[in-house]
């Protein structure tokens, strides 16, 4: 049985809106409905007699609608194409006003009809009957596209083709440069008509219509037409048949720009080519030599190209058949024709190719369109009604090297056929891929050669939209639609497309069939989506006997690589489906089996969670080792560009990655009856799958922003245009960085000495940093990293937050954007792609500010109220200790001022207190009972030199006591000179005596001391002696007895002191 794909899914019919079916229906003309649609399908009309309507194709509404109300001049619409111009979708309408009878007189007109106002802005009269419109431009002038037309078209504004009801094909200015006069349907204007090839001025005929008010029209053919007949020319242009007007009216054209041709259908099934350069007729299909379409009407045309072929050929197909309106008096056979042009020349222009030098046109291939879409063109055996509702280009804008490029290499054609025995219709869709017919060698019609094992054609598919049909089977389908800019083509999940997938049964589309009374929609899949699409549908059962399932996987072509179709048993099959639903994204069936699986046995069948789970690791250390063989040549440090191919490929993988996940959270979800230790296993290679997953999108966000491929220090000297991270100089400036947070400015060691704050985002990362930082890596264990590769293996670690990776990743791209203008904004657009949010990105870059010593900066990004992340302690103590060591003490009050609430350590807070001179403060601080907390004080005074101040503010006898007791501690001489002020101040003069004694041991001891100041303070201390009354006097004169320490160190005082 030869395979003849379905729509996936058929919306449910959707009337038209009542008023708009009743105003056709209550029509007095014969029911000869026809229709149309615009090129993006979202809306269409239907025209019968003299009414239009244009229906909204998403709601079924109407929006606009048109009557002729010239009661007593009969007309009727016979075509109707799209016109837009100037951002305005409008409607191009052929009338005919011909009358009948004894005086038979031919006339018609042209109307441009605006939906958008439901009005007429422009009709035109004509001294001929039309047959057949079709846009050609909606522009003009001298300077507009295409330039190869002759000097009349070129000065045209706007041009349509018109078919007459003698054969003769007339080209009209719409001009639509001209909105100074109106012409709608009561002012109609009148045409000049001129026959191409006059000797003529354009130019000046262009000027005078305008000017009198009057439209040109160019009549292609004239020479044809004698004594009421219509002379058809072979293509040797010698020999000739003729024909009556009736016989000879054209029922179809069409402008194809890229050879520059007017091609013209006949009702007798004559095909002209009119060259628009000349005016001349370069071509006539000698359809006499062919009995299959000779006398059958022209319906339908459509223009392919093929892909690359290094000849200048382009092809034409040419349909044959009965319209709906006269399907009574014609053939039931409906015949598609390819007719191959050959021209000397190919010009590549901005969207497409130009031919040029006309030399044959052949027929190529042959099909008829029958209830047996298989049917060979020379079978005799289909007595069926057949007739082709349309027949178009799928045209897909694609970008390319050589710049922006239609493809036509798909052509659809949408047909239906009525059996002898039963009146229900069929109804099928078929597009022909030129591409794949050329690789099957140019066939010239559909035989059993060209249908392979799989029972398909390669460049013929077929969809049976026979459900369309039947859904609506009181009306006829007017018209089909497939937006060729929405068709898109099944790519191949592991980057290479099997042969099967190159054919266009591999299609994904949507379908519009505007019908009498309303529409519907078909969406198809394309076999390969098609066949997961059914897998879905089935559900966990079909696994239970692959068999079935996986035939269908192998003709679409979609197993994984290396699978033997003939040699695989039911478990490989069942692994081989697995791995495909994996791969092409249909994750929602291996969910399914999950829940399935956990609640009922399938383990007859060789179907159980432990199937999946041994299955899923599996492919996790496949794609790990794939990925590293693909990643190699980016850290390699030789920066070699990776082709496109590679970096689609990464991406597959990151949603395999993630689809892996997604199994190993369900399995975990559904593991009941699992044991703690397989839990723990399942948690462990699900966090594994996670972190290869972060990794690798991290990688590839990287090479979005040519990043990566990373570039060696050697290589990146040399080529400017290469990224280098780190640098040698990067890591001098980190070292001088933590070297001065470490050492005083006297090269001590900082007693609170800290590390940069990305030193302590790292350090929340663990000891493991070394395995991957250290000297085995090239690198210091500290930031920064010795390549990019270590810098994203932090992906593999073990953290509480993945944040804090991305983290470290913003601050490293802060560090790029420094060096690179190029990189500047890369770090915001990093932070917007992995939601950091605001708040982390500002707390980060202050971070970075100030870890680059731009403390003003840092100070004021940290202070910002976008900032709504909460701060740790340690981040806090961290930011206020290296201003504290970098001497910033303003802007560390600052800061501290505006976290003072959530700082926990009290020894910072009174160390910044005291650094700004805020003793007082710092000392209503200390709890009375806390001396270590006031030795703490004491030594902080001593290092800001703060100890006057608080000899000034202690009043208490305990301070008192401890503060005299730490400064009779030690043998500084400032600590002994401020005892001394100390007692004076308050009045203690026998401690102060002593103290001063004290004093003067202390100075004699200390090499470099102010002896002078001794004295000074020696003096002073006698003057206060002699000041002070006799009795205070007599107690000052006892002297305690000494120690034998004090006497020896009194005898051996040297007589230069006196």
């Amino acid at each position: 049985m030869r395979y003849i794909s379905k729509p996936n899914r058929v919306s449910p019919f959707l009337p038209f809106c009542k008023p708009s079916i009743e105003r056709l229906d209550n029509l007095a003309t014969p029911p000869n409905r026809q229709g149309g649609t615009c090129k993006s399908g979202l809306w269409c009309w239907l025209y019968q007699g003299s009414h239009l309507e244009v229906i909204d194709c998403q709601n079924g509404n109407c929006i606009s609608s048109w009557k002729w109300r010239k009661k007593d001049q009969p007309a009727t619409i016979v075509g109707v194409d799209e016109f837009s111009s100037h951002n305005s979708n409008m409607l191009v309408m052929a009338i005919s006003t011909a009358t009948t009878g004894f005086l038979h007189v031919d006339s018609g007109l042209i109307c441009l009809y605006n939906p958008v106002v439901s009005r007429v802005v422009k009709m035109i009269e004509l001294p001929f009957t039309p047959t057949f419109i079709s846009t050609m431009t909606t522009d003009g002038g001298p300077t507009a596209t295409p330039v190869n037309f002759g000097n009349a078209i070129r000065l045209f504004f706007g041009a349509v083709a018109i078919g007459a009801n003698d054969g003769s094909v007339y080209i009209l200015d719409m001009a639509i440069d001209d909105q100074s006069i109106a012409c709608d349907e009561d002012i109609p204007r009148c045409t000049q008509v001129i026959e191409a090839g006059s000797a003529v001025d354009y130019a000046v005929l262009r000027s005078t219509a305008r000017k009198y008010r009057t439209h040109l029209c160019l009549r292609l053919g004239a020479k044809f037409q004698e004594k009421g007949k219509f002379f058809y020319y072979y293509s040797d242009f010698k020999q000739h048949r003729s024909f009556t007007k009736k016989e000879a009216k054209v029922t179809c054209l069409k402008y194809i720009p890229q050879i520059n041709c007017i091609v013209v259908g006949l009702k007798f099934g004559g095909i002209q080519f009119y060259n628009l350069k000349n005016y001349s007729l370069m071509h006539s299909v000698n359809i006499f030599l062919d009995d299959q379409i000779c006398g059958i009407p022209v319906t339908h045309f459509a223009y392919q190209e093929p892909e690359d072929d290094p000849k200048p050929f382009c092809y034409l197909w040419a349909a044959t058949g009965a319209s709906l309106n006269d399907s009574a008096n014609c053939s039931s056979s409906a015949i598609i024709k390819m007719y191959q042009l050959k021209f000397e020349h190919r010009e590549k222009l901005p969207q497409n190719f130009s031919y040029s030098g006309f030399e044959s046109c052949w027929p190529r291939f042959t099909h008829i369109l029958s209830g047996n879409c298989f049917a060979p063109s020379n079978s005799d055996d289909d007595n069926s009604d057949n007739r082709l509702i349309s027949c178009f280009a799928l045209e897909r804008p694609i970008r390319s090297i050589d710049g922006d490029n239609v493809d036509s290499t798909l052509v659809a054609f949408i047909w239906e056929s009525y059996g002898t025995s039963d009146a229900s219709p069929v109804c099928y869709i078929g597009i022909f891929n030129i591409n794949v017919w050329y690789h099957m060698h140019l066939p010239s019609y559909l035989n059993l050669s060209c249908v392979d094992k799989n029972v398909a054609c390669a460049f013929f598919a077929f969809t049976n939209m026979t459900e369309v049909a039947h859904s609506a089977i009181a009306d006829n389908i007017l018209v089909a639609n497939i937006d060729g800019r929405k068709v898109t083509h099944y790519q191949p999940s592991c980057g290479i497309a099997s042969e099967q997938t190159l054919w266009p049964w591999s299609l994904s589309f949507d379908t519009l069939f505007v019908m009498d009374t309303g529409l519907i929609k078909a969406e198809s899949l394309g076999v390969q989506f098609e066949a997961l699409a059914t897998l879905t549908a089935d559900g966990p059962p079909a696994l239970k006997n692959p068999l079935q399932t996986f035939q269908a996987f192998g003709m679409a072509g979609i197993l994984p690589a290396g699978i033997d179709t003939k040699a695989a048993d039911a478990a490989e099959q069942r692994l081989a489906i697995l791995t495909t639903c994996l791969e092409e994204g249909s994750i929602s069936f291996i969910s399914s089996c999950i829940r399935t699986w956990a609640n009922i046995d399938y383990s007859n069948y060789g179907c159980s969670l432990r199937l999946l789970l041994e299955w899923s690791w599996l492919l996790v250390n496949k794609y790990k080792k794939s990925l590293d063989e693909l990643c190699e040549p980016i850290f390699n440090g030789r920066a070699l560009k990776i082709d496109d191919s590679t970096y689609k490929t990464l991406c597959k993988y990151s949603g395999r990655f993630r689809y892996l996940a997604v199994i190993f959270r369900g399995l975990i979800e559904y593991s009941d009856n699992t044991t703690e230790q397989g839990v723990a296993e399942l948690e462990s290679k699900l966090q594994a799958t996670i972190f290869i997953n972060e990794w690798l999108d991290v990688l590839l966000w990287f090479m979005r922003q040519s990043i990566l491929p990373e570039a060696a220090e050697e290589i990146a000297t040399s080529d400017t245009s290469l990224i280098c991270f780190p640098t040698r100089a990067n890591f001098a400036e980190y070292y001088e960085a933590r070297r001065q947070l470490l050492y005083g400015e006297q090269g001590e060691l900082n007693k609170y000495g800290t590390g940069l704050m990305i030193d302590g985002i790292i350090s929340l990362l663990g000891s493991s940093v070394d395995k991957i930082w250290g000297s085995e890596a090239g690198g210091y264990s500290v930031y920064p990293p010795p390549s990019l590769h270590a810098l994203l293996n932090l992906y593999f670690m073990e953290s509480p937050d993945v944040k804090i990776k991305h983290s470290i990743i913003y601050y490293a791209l802060l560090d790029l954007g420094d060096k690179y203008d190029s990189l500047k904004d890369v770090a915001s657009e990093f932070s917007a792609s992995f939601n950091l949010g605001r708040g982390l990105s500002k707390l980060l870059r202050g971070f970075w500010l100030l870890d680059r010593h731009y403390f003003n900066p840092a100070v004021k990004t940290l202070q910002n109220p976008m900032i709504d992340v909460e701060v740790a302690d340690w981040q806090n103590e961290r930011i206020l200790r290296t201003l504290l060591q970098h001497h910033r003490h303003r802007l560390c009050l600052q800061y501290y001022r505006s976290v003072q609430l959530r700082i926990k350590n009290k020894r910072l807070v009174l160390e910044i207190l005291i650094a700004n001179g805020l003793i007082t403060e710092a000392f209503s601080l200390q709890k009375s009972s806390d001396q270590k907390i006031f030795y703490y004080i004491l030594e902080e005074c001593n290092k800001y030199g703060q100890l006057a101040k608080i000899s000034e503010i202690i009043n208490t006898e305990e301070d008192i006591a401890t503060f005299t007791k730490w400064l009779e501690k030690g043998s500084s001489p400032s600590k002994a000179e401020l005892l001394v002020d100390f007692y004076v101040q308050r009045g203690r003069y026998p401690e102060a005596l002593a103290a001063m004694e004290r004093l003067t041991s202390i100075a004699l001891d200390t090499p470099g001391y102010d002896m002078d100041r001794v004295r000074a303070i020696n003096t002073a201390i006698n003057g206060i002696k002699q000041a002070i009354p006799d009795i205070h006097q007599k107690l000052l004169s006892i002297k305690p007895s000494l120690t034998s320490t004090e006497k020896i160190a009194k005898s051996c005082t040297p007589l230069s002191v006196d």
